[in-house]
């Protein structure tokens, strides 16, 4: 009995329902030499209850029974709220095909004839049981795969960087909430079309092709930082790690691929290098000021000197002028003519000229300790339009009359601790830039547009214009001291420099510029609010 009871555990439990004594008992014996622990019961009332306590792996039902038959009983194991798990092996001695149908329609699991070969129900029931904890496993294996489906749906769903899965053909298969967010499409948008249409620009197609050949020949975790587009036209800079997937012989069938929009760090990285270099040429210009400002002092007072002791009106140079017999008036008709007081003249407009110079070196060369006043941007940015507007000279070939500008310019803005002087001379200076640009390409319909607002914390000035825009060569180098595209005579190159050191040094705030040829250019300005 105690074997019996161990071996009853390793094939399973029976539960044998006939109204046949006989018929009990040879299934109850034959089953328990077989391994297995069998309870037997007379009549389908019993099953119910039975099923509670014995927890059958297999049920066995006569089908003809007086009372509860075997499709009652069926149909009532069914019923229950698991009973659905349970094999049930119909035995019947009918052959009727309506029959034998009626008893799948009812939930049988199969059914066996009579009179039993009871060599054979053994090897049945082992199967059937067999066959159940198999379909048991699968299910609970499926379950689990749809579980962890769901999780790993619901990790890439919520990742921070984009997450995208391609076919070999460029084709996207899956398109996660940062990648919409990255480029703008939806993921309805996005599936089933090509990368090549939907973000790649015409220029990068051949890299990325190039890129795309060594992942398909099998190349591990290819990185690569592009150019791409967005929904909107927009170009940003990404970062890519691609990983190919590949089936059991190796061949790669698809290319998981994750992105980061690295655009708004390379602005910040490259305003971090722009203020280094700030820091380091600031230096050298501090000392360079002070060095040249001396000997054009000197030559300044020199020059005042030379006219005055020209100048027929001083009883100094009267006297002199007697006693060598000189008269002065022949030698003010001299210079005159000789055009010596002209000389002198472009002299004096030269060493102011070069005065002004130095002093925005030493403006741009040290932190300015003028005091901040809480301050309306928008009033700053209206008078200094204003005074750039005035700013007309046939010799600087442009005019403010003949630019439209458009003003968007948040009412809400708060006040803001700045030194108005020097914001208004940034704002002037991006102004006559943008004006002597257009005009120098002739642009059609030449405008300014100024924009304020409010981002994270900062008051946010932008400026942009639909001037002729530049290379990234240039724009690399606008904050350059001493860069410029104007032609000799025509700038110093410092404008944007003191500019760049008065947002950032002076008011703690960044500048920065979007500009591609053919497409203007955009300052945009931040500024910490109070």
């Amino acid at each position: 009995m105690d074997m019996s009871s161990k071996k009853s555990h390793s094939m399973g439990k029976v539960l044998v329902v006939d109204d046949d004594a006989t018929i009990r008992l040879l299934a109850s014996e034959i089953l328990s030499q077989a391994g297995f622990h069998v309870k037997t019961v007379g009549d389908g009332t019993e099953v119910e209850k039975n099923i509670d306590e014995f927890n059958p792996d297999i049920v066995v039902l006569d089908v003809l029974m007086p009372g509860m038959d075997g499709f009652a009983t069926c149909a009532e194991i069914r019923a229950r709220e698991h009973g659905g798990n349970i094999p049930v092996l119909m035995m019947t001695g009918l052959n009727d095909l309506d029959l034998i149908q009626r008893l799948y329609q009812l939930g049988a699991t199969d059914f066996i004839s009579k009179p039993i070969n009871w060599q054979v129900l053994p090897y049945r029931v082992q199967y059937i049981i067999r066959s159940r904890q198999t379909l048991s496993e699968l299910r609970r294996t499926e379950r689990e795969l749809r579980e962890h489906d769901q999780q790993m749906r619901q990790y890439i769903d919520r990742l921070p960087v984009g997450s995208i899965l391609f076919d070999r053909d460029f084709g996207i298969r899956q398109w996660n909430p940062s990648a919409e967010r990255i480029f703008g499409y939806s993921e309805d948008e996005a599936l089933g079309k090509s990368a090549l249409d939907l973000i790649v620009p015409d220029k990068s197609r051949m890299q990325f092709i190039e890129l795309w050949q060594q992942l398909l020949h099998g190349k591990r975790d290819v990185l690569s930082t592009n150019e791409n587009i967005t929904k909107d036209g927009c170009t940003i800079s990404c970062k890519w790690t691609n990983t190919p997937l590949t089936d059991e012989s190796g061949v790669v069938v698809s290319v998981v691929s994750v992105v980061e929009d690295i655009t708004e760090q390379n602005r910040t990285w490259e305003l971090v290098v722009q203020t280094e270099k700030m820091l380091t040429i600031a230096g050298l210009a501090s000392g360079m000021a002070h060095e040249i400002n001396n000997p054009l002092a000197i030559i300044a007072q020199l020059l005042q000197n030379v006219e005055r002791r020209l100048s027929a009106e001083l009883p100094a140079n009267q006297d002199i002028a007697r006693e060598l017999g000189i008269d002065l008036n022949l030698v003010a008709t001299y210079i005159e003519r000789r055009k010596i007081d002209t000389f002198l003249s472009e002299m004096r407009g030269a060493v102011k000229r070069a005065t002004s110079i130095i002093d925005n070196m030493l403006h741009f060369s040290r932190l300015n300790v003028t005091s901040h006043q809480l301050t309306d941007l928008n009033e700053v940015i209206v008078r200094a339009i204003e005074l750039a507007s005035n700013d007309y000279n046939l010799r600087k070939k442009y005019d403010f009359k003949n630019i439209t500008i458009q003003r968007d310019l948040d009412s809400n803005l708060p006040k803001l601790s700045v030194n108005s002087t020097e914001i208004e001379q940034v704002v002037i200076n991006i102004l006559k830039n943008a004006a002597q640009a257009m005009a120098q390409e002739k642009t059609a319909s030449p405008e300014i547009r100024l924009w304020t607002g409010t981002e994270d914390g900062f008051a946010l000035l932008r400026i942009g214009d639909n001037g002729p825009g530049m290379p990234p060569e240039v724009r690399y180098r606008i904050f350059d001291p001493f860069f410029t595209t104007k032609e000799v005579g025509e700038g110093t190159g410092l404008g944007l420099s003191v500019s760049h050191s008065i947002i950032t040094k002076n008011h703690a705030g960044s500048i920065s510029l979007d500009s591609e040829p053919s497409k203007g250019s955009t300052f945009s300005i931040r500024l910490p609010l109070v």
